[in-house]
């Protein structure tokens, strides 16, 4: 990751994120053609300064492969019931070795993402269709907070959002 300079997400964004909102991201490669990864766990690190992504390994390889050769990064957490939405965006994350607690991490995001799009009437077998994923083949990536934008619908969406 180039330069450690960036955006410091407050304890009250870092909690939200890291909560069980659905999380995407995405990335593309060289001919700007984009590739997008379901996010399966997010834990706000360094003070809010960077964050620590999980994807499933196998499912997610152009994405992988797309940051792997420098692709820039968005990552977009939205909470349905509430439309609340956040965009992040990086000049690249880096991939780092999987640590014991990011299973756990990743079955706790599951629950807490299940809840909430249950809660917006999408069926249990459809949500159940993308959150049952195998722990064990997952990858983990850190990035830089270096942007982050209110999607949330209406007037200020789009918007910046300092720190």
């Amino acid at each position: 990751m180039a330069g450690d300079q960036g955006v410091i997400l407050d304890g009250q964004t870092a909690a939200w994120m890291a909560a069980g909102v659905v999380v995407t991201a995405a990335s593309r490669d060289a001919a700007h053609l984009p590739s997008l990864a379901s996010v399966l766990a997010c834990q706000p690190q360094a003070g809010g300064a960077r964050l620590r992504f999980v994807i499933g390994q196998s499912a997610n390889e152009a994405f992988r492969r797309d940051l792997a050769a420098g692709g820039p990064l968005a990552i977009v957490f939205s909470e349905p019931t509430t439309f609340r939405t956040l965009q992040v965006k990086a000049s690249g994350a880096v991939a780092v070795a999987v640590d014991p607690g990011d299973a756990d991490r990743v079955r706790a995001h599951a629950v807490a993402e299940r809840a909430e799009l249950v809660a917006t009437h999408n069926s249990e077998s459809f949500v159940s269709s993308f959150l049952d994923v195998d722990t064990a083949d997952i990858a983990a990536y850190e990035c830089i907070v270096e942007e982050i934008y209110s999607q949330t619908p209406g007037p200020g969406a789009g918007a910046r959002v300092t720190a």
